[in-house]
């Protein structure tokens, strides 16, 4: 037996849409300005026996994500988008093709995605968010392997041009430090790690980059040295010129993250972007 949404049932509506056991009674005027498809799905709805009103049955699994969507299309001021509901949101949104919703949650990610980036980035993979892609790839690259492991079905979820682009922009940033690990000087005394690529020999001072550490951390260790090297130039070093090189055109490629840039001593990330 049918019940009426306790939420979006209103006497003035003129169109019913049902979904379950569970009766919409909405107006198709703000249905049609914020959806082409309800629009068109309006041209086919028949009188229901009971209210003599448009009826339309959809196939929804469940009540709640359309109350939702309601909710927003509706400007309900007791709703908001939160990570409980953002998925469904966003899938109804693309669905009904209701751009204001897939904005909002555009929105939302961009001030929130460092709360949960890898999932993050597979809204942002699936309803091409493209800024808020780039971003949450600078913290998923950092750290790929951790993301990886701890979450390795969401990770399957993202495309697979998307898990291609960051497993290929991971393995170049690690190929390039063991090559120029393997062609300089490693096996140093004081090297606190296996991954010594430089040796100031004047004061004896080494600097160590560990490839366990995140790319950020990477990051900094190498600006520090080449700013070093370029202010005492007649410091010697113990480096593969041409690999370094590629380091350097690698490492311009890193990006603060757009909330950061103000920030001067903010870590800086490598990334990809959406075609």
């Amino acid at each position: 037996m049918s019940q009426r949404s306790s939420v979006h049932y209103y006497e003035d509506g003129d169109i019913l849409i049902s979904i379950q056991n569970t009766v919409f009674r909405l107006h198709k005027i703000i249905l049609s300005i914020a959806s082409k498809i309800f629009q068109d799905i309006f041209v086919y709805a028949k009188p229901s026996s009971s209210d003599n009103l448009p009826d339309i049955k959809l196939d929804e699994i469940s009540v709640g994500p359309f109350e939702s969507l309601i909710s927003f299309i509706y400007h309900d001021k007791n709703f908001k988008i939160t990570w409980d509901c953002v998925e469904d949101l966003s899938r109804l949104g693309d669905k009904y093709e209701v751009d204001i919703v897939l904005r909002a949650v555009e929105t939302f990610l961009e001030s929130h995605f460092v709360e949960d980036p890898l999932f993050s980035l597979k809204l942002a993979d699936q309803y091409r968010f493209k800024n808020v892609y780039k971003e949450t790839s600078k913290l998923i690259l950092d750290d790929l392997p951790n993301y990886k492991s701890k979450n390795e079905e969401l990770f399957k979820r993202l495309s697979t041009t998307t898990r291609f682009l960051l497993v290929e922009k991971y393995l170049d940033y690690h190929l390039l430090w063991s090559e120029l690990i393997s062609q300089s000087y490693k096996n140093l005394s004081s090297c606190l790690h296996n991954t010594c690529f430089v040796n100031y020999v004047n004061n004896n001072c080494y600097i160590s980059i560990d490839l366990s550490q995140p790319q950020s951390t990477s990051f900094h260790c190498f600006k520090d040295f080449i700013k070093g090297f370029i202010q005492n130039k007649s410091i010697p070093c113990r480096v593969h010129y041409k690999i370094m090189m590629e380091l350097c055109k690698l490492f311009q490629k890193f990006e603060r993250l757009e909330r950061d840039k103000s920030i001067d001593n903010a870590n800086s990330y490598s990334f990809i972007e959406m075609n």
